[in-house]
């Protein structure tokens, strides 16, 4: 129970694991640096996520010497007693299956029997309970489900081209002899190549039809740019044209009525 306390206290409480780069606030409250300078970049107000205690400015962090080394030697304590299960899981790592939460640490082993992957920690049982040697293990595998021959429990670690299926050693021996085979690692090479040149293919021809589609839009455009002139042009035209009717007729009214007045004094 003490060591779950003293475990609490190692817990930054903004990402509630264990802290990575201690430093201490002027309030004497500690926190990751990352976690605390993003909880402020974030915020208006700079403050203490427990006390809240407002800062004008963000305080100068330094690391915390003293609680790092603690977290150091609790690290060290835990290792020392088999507490720590191994590295956690990162991208292309199979993570144990038995682990709880999103911190899953990484598989040392896949068995056949339980089909389950462990890590450190968790393999334990099948180091030490008599019961559980006969346990096949073997190296990590990912989807162990999908990688087990369901007839003979073993990996399948070849392809069988003339039956397109995945097949383990015994079926090798006893229904794909003869058979042109390629190990899973050769058959993976060669589909994620034949998959990446039908994505590059793929996305080069809708490159084509992009360039396409931007010069049938572009020449539209274009064109109704053109309309556009055009219709200012005719309308131009045809104002001018109503300008000069208008002014033809006002002269030519100017000289009738000219000629009516000097009818009119004749009689």
């Amino acid at each position: 129970m003490a060591s779950e306390n003293i475990s609490e206290e190692f817990l930054c409480s903004i990402c509630l694991d264990v802290f990575t780069e201690p430093v201490s606030t002027p309030c004497g409250h500690n926190y990751c640096r990352a976690c605390i300078s993003s909880y402020w970049s974030s915020r208006d107000i700079i403050q203490c996520p427990l006390c809240k205690e407002t800062f004008l400015t963000a305080p100068k962090l330094r690391v915390n010497t003293v609680f790092r080394d603690m977290l150091e030697i609790l690290k060290k304590t835990k290792q020392a007693a088999g507490e720590d299960g191994g590295s956690p899981a990162g991208p292309g790592d199979v993570p144990c299956d038995l682990c709880e939460g999103n911190r899953k640490r990484k598989a040392v082993k896949s068995c056949l029997v339980c089909v389950a992957s462990y890590c450190d920690a968790h393999l334990k049982p099948h180091r030490t309970v008599q019961k559980l040697e006969w346990h096949q293990l073997i190296n990590p595998v990912d989807s162990l489900e999908e990688r087990v021959c369901r007839k003979h429990n073993k990996v399948m670690e070849s392809f069988c081209k003339r039956d397109q299926c995945c097949v383990c050693s015994v079926c090798l021996k006893e229904d794909h002899v003869g058979h042109e085979v390629v190990s899973l690692e050769k058959m993976f090479r060669a589909r994620k190549t034949m998959l990446q040149r039908a994505k590059t293919s793929m996305a080069n021809a809708i490159s084509d039809k992009c360039n396409t589609v931007f010069r049938v839009e572009k020449s539209m455009t274009q064109s109704r740019q053109k309309l556009e002139e055009t219709k200012v042009e005719a309308n131009q035209a045809l104002a001018g044209l109503v300008a000069a009717i208008l002014s033809k007729k006002t002269k030519l009214m100017e000289v009738l009525e000219e000629k009516q007045e000097a009818e009119e004094q004749k009689e």
